[in-house]
């Protein structure tokens, strides 16, 4: 039988992957700003939450200054990660850049659980990273071995995997005393706030004209919305298999998008890849398997 950790970890792989499938959708349009865009999509992340949390968990404000220190832990450094995500794409091409990240995630997850949460791990979990980061690296670079340069796109977008690691060893400390549906609700709604704070600060027009364009579209604004879902369905998914799952297992998983990527890319978009993005799905998949048994 499936655990159900394993099985909600790989949920929240497949909703980030088609949320970076429609992402794609959404930067095709240059008059959409990314930034910008991102503080309208998790303050619809946070409002599909907020829905679920009504129907379905009986919505209270939880208190305890440890719920509070916890969120706002959270918030901030996802919202860090936001940042720096979106400074490294001014310095590199985007494709270049994920590979590092996701490299960089993983093995500092992994680690920081390890130290961190004292979990125990075995050899075969070992591989089983391994196995998922090199899988990882060869679909998103199509088998190719780039070496990054020292520029400031590396610079940023390693602070941002630092940052995403980060979250991830916290999220899964605020489980052992609060319920999955409330730190995720609660992260999107503040994440949401401090980026629209930033948007504000730095360049208000944008998010306007941004907000405008949006709901000028009505394609536009269903992909936009589709996105969300997936973000927000995916991220719950995500803190319910930490808050039941260790998180050196279940964060090194939860990352195997780059396949979930390649399957949406054969089945939906009709994309063409090479034998090289099938060997990177197909290690992946020995890493899954190493560290499911």
């Amino acid at each position: 039988m499936i655990k159900l950790w394993f099985l909600l970890a790989i949920l929240a792989a497949l909703g980030h992957a088609i949320v970076s499938s429609l992402d794609k959708i959404l930067m095709k349009n240059k008059k959409l700003k990314p930034l910008s865009l991102s503080t309208i999509r998790l303050g619809t992340n946070a409002i599909i939450l907020l829905i679920i949390s009504i129907s379905f968990f009986s919505f209270k404000i939880p208190t305890g200054t440890s719920f509070w220190v916890y969120i706002l832990s959270i918030a901030m450094v996802y919202t860090g990660a936001v940042v720096f995500y979106f400074s490294a794409l001014k310095y590199g091409d985007v494709s270049k850049l994920i590979p590092y990240r996701e490299m960089i995630t993983i093995l500092l997850s992994f680690i920081l659980a390890l130290s961190f949460l004292s979990e125990k791990v075995n050899i075969f979990d070992f591989i089983g990273v391994i196995f998922i980061i090199i899988g990882g690296y060869v679909i998103l670079t199509d088998g190719k071995i780039v070496i990054p340069k020292k520029t400031k796109g590396i610079l940023f977008m390693s602070i941002d995997a630092i940052f995403l690691a980060i979250y991830g060893i916290i999220a899964k400390s605020a489980t052992f005393t609060i319920e999955p549906i409330w730190i995720t609700l609660f992260m999107y709604i503040f994440i949401a706030l401090f980026l629209a704070l930033i948007n504000f600060g730095v360049n208000f027009s944008d998010q306007v004209k941004t907000f405008q364009r949006l709901f000028e579209n009505k394609k536009l604004l269903l992909v936009s919305f589709g996105a969300s879902l997936s973000a927000a369905l995916g991220t719950l998914s995500l803190i319910t298999a930490l808050s039941i799952g260790d998180a050196a297992k279940v964060l090194p998983i939860s990352k195997i998008l780059p396949l979930f990527v390649v399957l949406i890319g054969w089945f939906s978009l009709k994309e063409k890849h090479g034998i090289a993005r099938l060997i990177g799905a197909i290690i992946i998949c020995l890493g899954i398997y190493f560290m499911y048994t």
